[in-house]
């Protein structure tokens, strides 16, 4: 029995999305691994909410999110990590969320409405997009105290919850 052709024009379009997507992906993907064990010497200035300037990458052991406030998997991978803070599984000083947006008076209501604990610099020169090499948001950076890349990833990261958790909770350990 023959598939109707209806079928076939479909089999072939998502054959395609899919061979683009990976297309698309693996290079990014790759990269991505390359910049793991790297080590980040210059540093770049962006601006927390009251425009207070920071230094990232910074000295200290952090995770970095390089998101958007329009940016769907953004919202979600956020809403993860606020939760991870929410039960007190890992500290809101150590998470820094990096604004991508052009507007900041959007950012500073986004992440009043969202209730954000953790720091939100925002990047309205797109530096520290440029020396981390964003091609897209999310873009997770966790980085050692020494500015060493321990491990990055971007879009939704079906292990993101347990591998900041992992990351930070050695750092609390150690702590006296």
């Amino acid at each position: 029995m023959k598939k109707p052709r209806s079928f076939r024009v479909w089999d072939f379009l998502f054959v395609g999305l899919v061979a683009y997507a990976l297309i698309v992906r693996i290079p990014q993907w790759y990269r991505a691994y390359q910049r793991q064990g790297g080590k980040f010497q210059q540093t770049v200035m962006v601006y927390d909410l009251e425009g207070v300037p920071q230094e990232i990458p910074g000295d200290t052991k952090q995770v970095l999110i390089f998101w958007a406030t329009w940016c769907g998997p953004c919202t979600v991978e956020l809403a993860r990590v606020q939760r991870l803070i929410d039960k007190q599984e890992v500290p809101a000083d150590q998470i820094i969320a990096v604004s991508l947006d052009a507007d900041l008076s959007v950012l500073k209501q986004t992440a009043q409405e969202r209730g954000y604990s953790f720091k939100i610099v925002h990047d309205s020169t797109r530096a520290a997009g440029r020396l981390f090499g964003i091609e897209g948001t999310p873009t997770v950076y966790f980085m050692q105290a020494d500015r060493t890349v321990n491990w990055t990833t971007f879009g939704v990261s079906p292990s993101l919850e347990y591998r900041i958790s992992q990351f930070l909770s050695r750092e609390q350990a150690k702590s006296p």
